[in-house]
């Protein structure tokens, strides 16, 4: 446990305190959640504090699994937390949209979704 002020609209942790736990740790594999994936800029928050958070998640970790479900790829974040080429793994609902294909191609990011997942939400 890491500490901090507890946050009920989103039941996390979050403050000062997290951040230097986070900062005294190593990790061998850390499973990470974002706000949103950008096709040019990679993964996106809606505030700064989460930005920070992720951006030292990664450095403390060995190795990084990014999760989002299909609603992340597109939507907007001020903040760019992690860069498409720092992705390397993402494990997704369904597959992204065709915009989001070269960009992964490019860097080498690895998408992982069930296979009968192939269709739009909501089976369109």
């Amino acid at each position: 446990m890491t500490g901090g002020e507890y946050n009920h609209t989103d039941g996390t942790l979050v403050g000062q305190q997290v951040l230097e736990a986070i900062s005294e740790c190593v990790f061998d594999t850390a499973i990470i959640g974002t706000y949103g994936i950008d096709p040019v800029h990679g993964l996106v928050e809606a505030e700064k504090y989460y930005q920070h958070l992720k951006r030292l998640l990664c450095q403390r970790s060995r190795r990084r699994i990014f999760i989002a479900d299909h609603s992340k790829f597109g939507a907007s974040g001020t903040y760019v937390s992690v860069p498409l080429s720092e992705i390397g793994t993402i494990v997704t609902d369904l597959a992204p949209p065709k915009e989001f294909a070269s960009a992964f191609k490019e860097f080498g990011t690895r998408v992982i979704y069930p296979i009968n997942a192939e269709a739009e939400p909501n089976g369109q």
